[in-house]
């Protein structure tokens, strides 16, 4: 789950987590930012993009759980 990254400094966390979700098959990638973003289209049906603000997103999963 990557929360709120940008493109500041990619190689640290964005360009890792999409090779993690590459490599393996069973990885998914959830990309949590409320600027418009998206994800590679090489690990595209592996991944989901949530547009939203991270602070309403996480309390809308914990009201859920």
């Amino acid at each position: 789950m990557e929360l709120g990254v940008g493109f500041n400094t990619p190689v640290i966390i964005r360009y890792p987590f999409e090779s993690i979700t590459l490599q393996y098959p069973n990885a998914r990638l959830i990309r949590i930012n409320i600027a418009k973003d998206k994800v590679s289209e090489k690990i595209i049906d592996k991944s989901l993009f949530i547009q939203e603000d991270i602070g309403k997103v996480l309390l809308d999963i914990k009201n859920k759980i």
